[in-house]
């Protein structure tokens, strides 16, 4: 199955850490990976919640739960944080927090998540919306040190929680995509969660239009409504194996980016694999993607202007080398090489 980029974060660190313990509010046990199983896990009493697969029901309850865990003995703690991760409470050991973003619930779209009444005050989901602000806000006096996965993680950092943070990329295993042969046929590329801020549905709307060939690989609790919103030439096909993924990018025409991204974790694999990458110009894919040399760039959020971008793309000739090229500079070697003396100054020195 396919892993997002905060799942591959975690097991590149394990690997990186090989006695390190493993804290989580829940985990799928069964899908651990060999390496995060030689590990001790310790997962909250959300574990137990009878309906695991609608865990995020207990959101209100997940800043208490993340404060429960106990790191006295510790010589660093690290987080990987998108949500509450960032919050434990480390009494005194040094904490270095790798931020994926910001609580996305919170600062980056609110209104994806709870509607538009996330914005009114008033109301429950406005209420919900400030309780967590102030919360994480609030526990970003806990960490140590922030490093962030991208300048656009760095400046949300910077005004959300009024903190500085160092940039490292996330790493990315440019060899396994490598691999594949490049062999273009006569299909487009999606590969995401199908979760609300992956504008999946703004790809299927333009090519519904430009009535192309577009393979979605990927699942998640928005995939029946963009099936029904898929037409004719739109197939899903699923979670897929990281052998399968690289074959998929090596076959593709190009990857289709409609979000605003972190960093973009896909956009770097599709361009290790050769592959061109047509990405909404926000976010993490303007320092991935090079525009006009690994890809295309279209500036507004919308069908018409990703379906242009998609034909520019297919006009232009694309150097599979120069593109694996590019995506070395986000190899994983260069991520632990950096992270390993980032975590050794602050063990040392806190």
């Amino acid at each position: 199955m396919t892993r997002r980029g905060g799942e591959q974060v975690v097991e590149a660190l394990a690997e990186l850490f090989p006695r390190a313990d493993i804290y989580t509010l829940v985990a799928d046990r069964a899908g651990l990976t060999d390496e995060l199983r030689r590990h001790r896990l310790v997962t909250s009493w959300l574990q137990a919640w009878p309906v695991r697969r609608q865990f995020r029901l207990a959101l209100p309850l997940f800043p208490w739960l993340i404060e429960r865990f106990e790191f006295t003995g510790y010589d660093l703690v690290i987080s990987v944080s998108h949500a509450v991760a960032k919050g434990v409470r480390t009494n005194g050991v040094p904490h270095l927090c790798y931020c994926l973003t910001p609580m996305r619930y919170a600062w980056v779209a609110p209104e994806t998540y709870w509607g538009a009444s996330a914005a009114r005050g008033w109301t429950p989901q406005g209420q919900l919306v400030r309780h967590l602000r102030r919360w994480d806000r609030a526990s970003a006096a806990r960490v140590t040190t922030f490093v962030a996965i991208s300048d656009t993680v760095r400046r949300r950092i910077r005004e959300a929680y009024d903190r500085e943070a160092i940039v490292l990329h996330p790493p990315v295993d440019c060899a396994r995509f490598e691999q594949a042969a490049r062999a273009p046929q006569d299909y487009w590329l999606v590969v995401s969660a199908l979760v609300p801020y992956k504008r999946t549905e703004l790809a299927i709307e333009a090519f519904n239009q430009l009535r192309k060939p577009l393979v979605i690989v990927g699942a998640g609790p928005e995939e029946r409504r963009l099936r029904r919103a898929a037409g004719p030439t739109v197939t899903f096909v699923g979670r897929q194996s990281p052998e399968a993924l690289a074959r998929w990018y090596a076959g593709a025409r190009a990857l289709i980016y409609p979000q605003e991204e972190d960093f973009g974790l896909a956009a770097v694999e599709a361009q290790a694999a050769g592959c061109p990458v047509v990405a909404f110009a926000r976010g993490g894919a303007t320092e991935t993607v090079a525009d006009g040399t690994t890809g295309i760039w279209f500036h507004e959020p919308t069908a018409a202007a990703l379906a242009e971008a998609v034909v520019r793309c297919d006009q232009r000739p694309w150097d599979p080398a120069a593109l694996r090229r590019h995506a070395r500079a986000f190899d994983r070697p260069r991520f632990e090489t950096a992270f390993r003396q980032l975590a050794a100054l602050l063990a040392a020195h806190g």
